[in-house]
């Protein structure tokens, strides 16, 4: 069994088992967290039955608490604040502070310190607190954009982890943004951007209903002949709105266009038109 759920602000801590790939971008932690915060009902991951870093909230719903993680974890991906960090893994973790912040800390006594309040062992949870973080099997992140007729839902990244490919977990989780897309902001079509040379990729896509509607010129850094920067395939399936299908084409590999042509205004839930 596996958990297919939205992807969580703590799930950024986990994913280098995925992020790995050749063909897997990786961003900064504040691209994916404006992701979470504008379009939480477009981002999708899918783990292994396994446990996680965090325990649910407390019965006063107050507060998290770290559970023990070994320190390989940390050295692994890192913090945020600062790499290869390796706390004691049967501590809770404290990150760096600055001289007036730790001298403040200091001055707390440990009767000033709030602890959270301890879990029923009765309490059902999808995060079992076995102290190790959820093993990421894939995930897919996207957003809204695009006016009238041009509204749609995007694919950012879909990728899963090696050991968990030929699963179908591409194709679930692709399923649940154009779904999402749909009901949620009324789509006319999805859309992505992949490398002509990621010749699997475009099979699956192509598997999945989507076509390729046009090609941008050096929308990708680096990967073409010669160490040039490589053409992008605009591959788009409509959704139900688009009765008339006027979203793909036939020859879309024969339309070239420009990286700025491909800018549509980002539409949120306040403002689907």
């Amino acid at each position: 069994m596996s958990l297919l759920r939205p992807l969580r602000a703590h799930d950024l801590f986990t994913y280098n088992n995925v992020n790995l790939d050749t063909w897997t971008e990786t961003y900064q932690l504040r691209f994916y967290l404006s992701y979470l915060v504008q379009w939480p009902d477009l981002q999708f991951i899918q783990t292994a039955p396994v446990s996680c870093l965090v325990d649910e909230l407390g019965p006063s719903g107050s507060s998290r608490q770290l559970k023990s993680v070994p320190s390989s974890f940390f050295s692994t991906v890192g913090n945020g604040l600062g790499p290869g960090i390796k706390p004691d893994s049967s501590a809770a973790y404290v990150p760096r502070m600055s001289a007036a912040a730790a001298a403040a800390a200091a001055a707390l006594t440990p009767a000033d310190l709030p602890l959270p309040e301890p879990k029923a062992e009765s309490e059902a949870s999808d995060l079992a607190p076995t102290g190790q973080a959820p093993q990421v099997m894939g995930y897919v992140i996207g957003k809204a954009e695009g006016k009238k007729q041009e509204l749609h839902g995007h694919v950012t990244a879909i990728t899963v982890a090696p050991e968990y490919r030929r699963l179908g977990l591409a194709q679930g989780l692709m399923r649940l943004l154009e779904d999402s897309s749909s009901q949620v902001y009324d789509a006319y079509f999805i859309d992505l951007f992949v490398r002509p040379s990621n010749y699997l990729a475009i099979k699956m896509y192509e598997g999945l209903g989507y076509s390729v509607y046009r090609k941008v010129i050096e929308y990708y850094h680096g990967g073409g002949a010669n160490g040039e920067d490589e053409d992008g395939y605009d591959m788009r399936k409509p959704m139900p709105r688009d009765t008339k299908r006027k979203s793909v084409r036939t020859n879309g590999r024969n339309h070239s266009v420009s990286p700025q042509n491909v800018y549509f205004e980002p539409v949120f839930r306040t403002n689907v038109t």
